[in-house]
């Protein structure tokens, strides 16, 4: 007879969950996770949010095109042993979770997130983990707003920021990027972007009246408190060596909100958008 899994239920028990697969992360992303223990991990994490969600709520109902619009494999290998890119739907169930937790007002602090090269899809997990907690506000300071994928041409940073800007969650957002223009073949798409989410505002401002650079800081806060820095740029994060981390210090992190409204008060719109 199989083994049952204990239905999982109540936001501690998903607490609980959201360590465990940390844990696993960890072993996975290191090669050393068996293809047995993901596969029980991610059976688990599923039951879990398919109990525990309002299946009529928007969070879920963009959860279920996604999952089913996406091909999933189950890995097989000769090793026995998992590879980091086969937690792809494991790591979408713990962006779930995290976000059914904050929905019910529960927030779960992120740890400090090392990014290994290569791992494009744990970066974007990371950042929405982040944005996910928002109730109010997003501010982002990136150099490279408007950076686009060379295959897709879309501009990555806004794809992943979208979802969480949509007008019933009532979420503004103001992105802070360099003094240097968009470029041209962007900005028709960047316009559309700023048509469509009227919450968001876009300026720039990287540089003094001398032409001095005043930082190379990357880093998003959120609801005008929590402040998390990044290694590398959003469109970049896990495409090289990186890491995310929170300001734990209070007075640290009001410096970084400071900073960010001084130079908001500076910064100037962009020609055309």
């Amino acid at each position: 007879m199989a083994n049952l899994q204990p239905i999982i239920t109540g936001d501690a028990a998903l607490i609980r969950l959201l360590d465990q697969i940390s844990e696993k992360e960890l072993l996975l992303d290191q090669g050393y996770l068996r293809v047995e223990e993901l596969r029980e991990i991610t059976q688990r994490a599923s039951s879990a949010y398919e109990s525990a969600a309002d299946h009529n709520s928007i969070q879920y109902r963009k959860y279920d095109k996604e999952r089913r619009t996406i091909t999933q494999f189950s890995p097989v290998r000769d090793n026995g042993y998992a590879e980091p890119q086969d937690g792809a739907t494991l790591r979408r169930l713990k962006q779930q979770i995290t976000e059914l937790l904050h929905l019910h007002d529960v927030k779960v602090e992120p740890k400090e997130v090392f990014l290994q090269p290569g791992h494009l899809f744990t970066g974007r997990i990371a950042i929405r983990n982040i944005l996910s907690r928002a109730q109010k506000t997003i501010d982002i300071k990136d150099d490279y707003l408007f950076d686009a994928n060379k295959n897709t041409k879309n501009i990555d940073l806004l794809s992943i920021l979208g979802p969480y800007l949509e007008p019933p969650l009532r979420i503004s957002a103001r992105l802070l990027g360099s003094s240097q223009n968009p470029p041209s073949a962007v900005t028709s798409d960047v316009s559309a972007f700023l048509k469509q989410y009227s919450s968001v505002e876009i300026l720039g401002y990287s540089r003094t009246a001398t032409g001095a650079k005043q930082s190379h800081d990357r880093f998003v806060i959120i609801d005008g408190k929590d402040v998390f820095t990044s290694g590398a740029s959003i469109k970049d994060l896990g495409l090289a060596q990186s890491l995310i981390d929170q300001i734990n210090d209070p007075k640290v992190a009001a410096q970084y909100v400071a900073q960010f409204d001084d130079r908001w008060m500076k910064g100037s719109r962009y020609p055309g958008l």
